[in-house]
């Protein structure tokens, strides 16, 4: 037992260590609009080259690190070091953007916060080279709810979204059902109970969407092994539910920010644009 403490303390530290180095990456910047000013921290790709273009991932934290002190944000969890972790930037070469929602207030309300974390992406959009086409949000808990929230609010914006133990509303799925969602939640939620997402997997199910459920199925307990959920993210599955069977409110940190599966699902999606594309002379296809 001593032994695999030390094995513990030491992976910890050696995370933290890691983590550490990639917090201090992060740009510290503040942007003010209507009597609100939000602070943010900006990962900018190391051999970033105006002359390519880049995927930004856009992070909602979670309820316990507002305020304006803009760095607990990126500390307590992995939600903005993972995406700007070496290891994933050298097959994800992303933008990572992590506003810090102030005190008595959310993502959501008043008006002015998501109004204002739009306008840090159009900012971002003009100050580097974004591909406008692959801009993704995720959150956790609040976060999750801003999450949810924002597609709602901006349903051309974001080509994917990942919201985790979040607050979701399944009256909007209509607005948002061609944004591709990958939604995580534990079963034993205690702070955000499990049922708001299973709602909204039923939401989606409801106006004919197929949610794959990639293990701790509500209904059955039982999930998919890894072979099918790979199979699954090379077909570009469009809606995909993790509930984590006996875990609670802290799954964003401990098991969903750098799951194997996350990235290449992420960055795999496009915004989807009417006449985007155009097939001509099609004489034969094969699936």
């Amino acid at each position: 037992s001593f032994i695999i403490l030390l094995v513990y303390i030491f992976a910890y530290n050696n995370i933290y260590s890691q983590d550490e180095d990639i917090i201090a990456k992060f740009e510290a910047r503040t942007h003010f609009y209507k009597y609100f000013t939000i602070p943010y921290r900006l990962f900018i790709p190391e051999e970033y080259d105006s002359t390519k273009i880049y995927p930004l991932v856009l992070v909602l934290h979670g309820a316990d690190v507002k305020g304006n002190d803009n760095l607990r944000h990126i500390q307590n969890t992995r939600m903005a070091t993972s995406w700007a972790d070496p290891i994933n930037q050298e097959k994800y070469p992303c933008f990572v953007v992590a506003p810090q929602c102030p005190l008595h207030s959310d993502w959501t309300s008043p008006p002015q916060i998501p109004v204002t974390v739009n306008y840090i992406l159009d900012l971002l959009v003009t100050e580097f080279s974004v591909d406008e086409n692959r801009i993704y949000v995720s959150g956790l808990s609040l976060g999750g709810l801003g999450t949810w929230h924002l597609i709602n609010l901006y349903p051309d914006r974001f080509a994917a979204a990942v919201p985790m133990c979040g607050v979701g509303y399944p009256d909007d799925v209509d607005n948002i059902a061609h944004i591709p969602v990958w939604n995580f939640h534990g079963q034993q939620d205690r702070t955000v109970t499990v049922n708001y997402s299973r709602d909204m997997m039923n939401a989606y199910e409801e106006i004919g969407h197929q949610v794959v459920y990639t293990h701790a199925h509500y209904r059955d307990r039982t999930g998919l092994p890894d072979s099918i959920i790979e199979m699954h993210i090379k077909a570009h599955s469009h809606l995909m539910y993790t509930e984590y069977a006996r875990k609670r409110h802290s799954i964003g940190a401990q098991f969903t920010c750098d799951y194997k599966y996350l990235f290449p699902w992420v960055f795999s999606k496009y915004k989807l644009q009417t006449d985007a594309i155009e097939i001509t002379n099609l004489k034969s296809y094969q699936t």
